[in-house]
This record gives C-alpha cells, sequence and structure tokens, in this order.
C-alpha cells in the first residue's frame, strides 16, 4: 500500500519552497565578530603575544617589534651564504630560455664529427691548464675533462664501431627473412669497445654542460684571446651578407609558364624585387617576406615567349636597402 500523502490545504501550497529566513544586519554583524575573535584567539595561541587580535589594532610596542624582528631575520644573516658551503652547479647548468631547442650549438663547436672529436680532445687536454686561472674549481675541471673525453669516445671510438657493425645486421636480416641452410641462424652481437683508461660514462648532457661552463669561464676578468683561443672557443668571424641569395625556375601554370622565386633572407624582414620584360624598363614586382615568391603574370605579348629579368635587394622596415643582385634570366613560354 502506497504511503499516505501529508495533507495539504491547496495544491500549490504542497509544492510551495520554504521561505528562507534572513537575519536581521545587526545579528549578522555580531556572528561575524564573534567568529573572526575566535579565529584570532588561535592564531594568537598559535603564533606568540606579539600577534594583534581583530578589534584591537593597536600598535605593537617596541619589545614586540624587537621580538618580531628577531624572529624574522635570526636565519636571513649572510653567515651562510658564502661560496664556501655551496655545492658545485656544474651538473645543473642554467636552463635555456627557448624551450623548444634542446641544445643550442655555439659557433665554436664544429659541425662536421671528424672535427668535433678533435675539439673534444683539445678541450679535454688544455682546460687543466687554463681552468684555475678563470677560476674554474678542480672538482668541475674533473668532471668537464670527463665529459669530454666520454664524448669524444662516443663520437669517435663507439661510434665507428656501430658502423662497422651495421653492414652484418643487414646481412643477418636478410640472411633470417631470404638465406638458405640447414643450420639455425645465429644473430651477430654487438660488443661495445672499451672506454679509455680513466674515463667513466657521463651522465646524459655533456655539451649542455661544458658549454656552460665555457659561457662563465669567458666571464672571468683573466681571460684572454690567447687563452680562448687555446681552449678553441672562439668562432671564426661571420661576414653579414650583402644581398639576398635567390634563384628562379619556370613551373607550368593555367594559361602559360609561372615563375618560382626561391630566396633567403639572411635575417632581414623581406626582399624587394623587380622584375624586366623584354626592353621594357625595371618595374617593381613584390615585397616578400616568406620564400618563394610566384610570379603569375601573363605574358606581355599572349602565345609569345618572353625573357624575364629578376633582381632583389633586402628589405626592413617600409625600406628596401642594400645593394642589387646579379640579374637573373629565365624564359617562359606559352
Amino acid at each position: 500500500m502506497a504511503p499516505r500523502a501529508k495533507g495539504y490545504a491547496t495544491h500549490a501550497a504542497r509544492y510551495r519552497t520554504p521561505e528562507r529566513r534572513v537575519p536581521s544586519r545587526a545579528a549578522d554583524l555580531s556572528a561575524r565578530r564573534v567568529r573572526y575573535q575566535a579565529r584570532e584567539t588561535r592564531y594568537r595561541a598559535q603564533s606568540g603575544p606579539h600577534r594583534p587580535v581583530c578589534g584591537n589594532l593597536s600598535t605593537p610596542s617596541t619589545a614586540q617589534r624587537t621580538v618580531r624582528t628577531t624572529l624574522m631575520n635570526w636565519d636571513q644573516s649572510t653567515w651562510d651564504s658564502s661560496f664556501w658551503d655551496q655545492p658545485s652547479d656544474y651538473f645543473n647548468p642554467p636552463k635555456p630560455q627557448n624551450n623548444r631547442t634542446k641544445m643550442k650549438r655555439q659557433v665554436y663547436y664544429p659541425s662536421r664529427i671528424g672535427d668535433q672529436v678533435n675539439w673534444l680532445d683539445n678541450y679535454a687536454v688544455k682546460l687543466p691548464l687554463h681552468g684555475p686561472t678563470l677560476g674554474v674549481i678542480a672538482a668541475d675541471i674533473t668532471a668537464s675533462v670527463n665529459d669530454a673525453k666520454y664524448g669524444n669516445y662516443v663520437l669517435g671510438t663507439w661510434l665507428s664501431a656501430v658502423r662497422n657493425f651495421s653492414p652484418s645486421t643487414t646481412d643477418a636480416v636478410d640472411d633470417v627473412l631470404t638465406g638458405s641452410g640447414t643450420g639455425a641462424m645465429v644473430l651477430p652481437t654487438f660488443t661495445a669497445p672499451a672506454l679509455p683508461a680513466g674515463v667513466t660514462a657521463a651522465l646524459p648532457g655533456t655539451l649542455n654542460r661544458i658549454f656552460a661552463l665555457i659561457a662563465k669561464m669567458k666571464l672571468s676578468s683573466a681571460m684572454t684571446d690567447a687563452i680562448a683561443t687555446d681552449l678553441g672557443i672562439i668562432g671564426a668571424e661571420q661576414t653579414e651578407k650583402q644581398v639576398p641569395k635567390f634563384s628562379a625556375e619556370t613551373e607550368q601554370g593555367a594559361g602559360c609558364q609561372c615563375v618560382r622565386l626561391r630566396f633567403a633572407k639572411y635575417g632581414h624582414m623581406g626582399v624587394y624585387i623587380e622584375s624586366r620584360r623584354g626592353t621594357g624598363a625595371w618595374e617593381f614586382l613584390a615585397i616578400d617576406t616568406e620564400s618563394p615568391y610566384e610570379d603569375e603574370r601573363p605574358l606581355l605579348a599572349a602565345g609569345t615567349p618572353e625573357v624575364r629579368e629578376y633582381r632583389m635587394r633586402f628589405w626592413d622596415k617600409g625600406t628596401p636597402n642594400g645593394d642589387w643582385t646579379d640579374v637573373v634570366k629565365v624564359t617562359v613560354s606559352p
């Protein structure tokens, strides 16, 4: 049997939302004051006598300010902030600002692997000679030399052994898949060359640590051009490009051939392009900031091939600048 519904005078009364009792403003303020005072009383018991209680915001006395200063500053002196008791940060170099790139190659570091091996070998030999003069502690010199020697081993001895071993793996795969014979296959096993004497396996990021240490050494007042040259940490001078570099090639368009101009702007904002057709004068063609540029102009005379000439110069902040490139000629056909 279903339970009997409670009797209501009307249907609307049954579903009426009960009225919410709203306390008076005076009662609400009084309740808040009681809560705040109780909370401040708890804080006072935990923090000490110098903390003011809500409702009594008087200025603390001189004795209270002295106690507060003593409590705040006893461990903020400089007795324990000197360098003598700080651990070396060699294995925790500052991270680069740009998170998109894990490692930015330094201009003094070679691009060819063979040259990198020689650079690391020279660095490992010369760092113990110049490190103390530049203020590098002995532990950091030892760690950095080991990083350089381990990187030298990986790029030189180990990588060469891996490359020599690689063809045998290809042969083994071919034998397994398409070979013949009656005996079970024995797959080749790579054995890494032994580490040089005195060298231990390093943590990941050997070059990052070496570059960070070099950056610190360059800030030393004892750094000279002779020391930097001996360490191999002075890059070759980079000459500024005087003109853009570009090429032109034809491709078939809808009504006739078009010309695609691929260019390098060498850090400038864009290129200023001019063109000349037939025996006409040079005329402005475009300003482009992204390569390539497509010249889709129709032929001057429909159905008749024409020779187009192009030249460029740099464009920055609304003004073309620099010298003109050499003229490049292209024949455009219908």
